[in-house]
């Protein structure tokens, strides 16, 4: 029985005699029986797992494994049935094809971070205003001020067109994805790289100013320690 791709592609790994590379779908008793038929075509080295798969399928769907065929010889009676490393396997491979979606969204955002600011209405406000701001501390009066003649010259638009800001949010950190708050935190790094301010201490004014959680505070303290203390 043919499978179509599309089906294919919705099947999760757990589905397929090999996982890793997504082959001998064993969803249905056709595709198990036929996964039967197929095996001796499977590389030397997957065989085994493979053949434990297509075994607990078979039983599932009541298949009889006939001893001539080359499947019997990883499939007898004795066998001690369970091995947690074909389960393993799977459970990493998806882990990967999850964090994989992640990444690519990362690798993305390193690339875009911040182009807005290079055209207008943006340029001209940050032409302006970013030699006061680096003239003012972090979280002054002086620096609260020139952030707010910026508002309308510019910041607004750099908020509504960069989610890495809370400011793009109608609730805030408490609408930003994973993938946000991993943009927000390079962020706000980055800036204190070429500021007197600490990295620590424009986050404490920052759990503040945006409310964040005791929990995100203390995991964006971890990670800088981590990586770049």
């Amino acid at each position: 029985m043919i499978i179509t791709e599309n089906k294919r592609s919705n099947l999760p790994n757990s589905e397929f005699g090999i996982p890793e590379e997504r082959k001998y779908p064993l969803d249905t008793k056709r595709h198990v029986e036929s996964a039967i038929r197929l095996f001796g075509h499977a590389p030397d080295d997957k065989k085994a797992e493979l053949a434990q798969r297509i075994r607990l399928a078979a039983k599932k769907y009541d298949i009889e494994i006939g001893e001539d065929l080359e499947i019997s010889k990883y499939t007898s009676e004795s066998d001690s049935g369970y091995d947690s490393t074909i389960d393993a396997k799977s459970h990493i491979t998806n882990v990967g094809r999850v964090m994989n979606k992640l990444i690519a969204d990362l690798e993305k955002r390193k690339i875009y971070h911040d182009a807005s600011k290079l055209s207008e209405p943006e340029r001209s406000c940050y032409d302006k205003y970013i030699p006061l701001l680096k003239e003012a501390k972090y979280g002054s009066p002086e620096y609260v001020e020139i952030r707010r003649n910026m508002q309308k010259e510019g910041l607004d638009h750099h908020y509504r067109v960069n989610r890495h800001h809370p400011e793009h949010f109608d609730n805030g950190v408490d609408d930003m994805t994973l993938v946000d708050l991993v943009e927000m935190f390079v962020d706000w790094k980055a800036a204190s790289m070429r500021s007197d301010t600490g990295f620590i201490e424009g986050l404490a004014g920052n759990k503040k100013r945006y409310k964040l959680s005791d929990q995100i505070y203390k995991i964006f303290k971890n990670t800088h320690k981590e990586y770049f203390e």
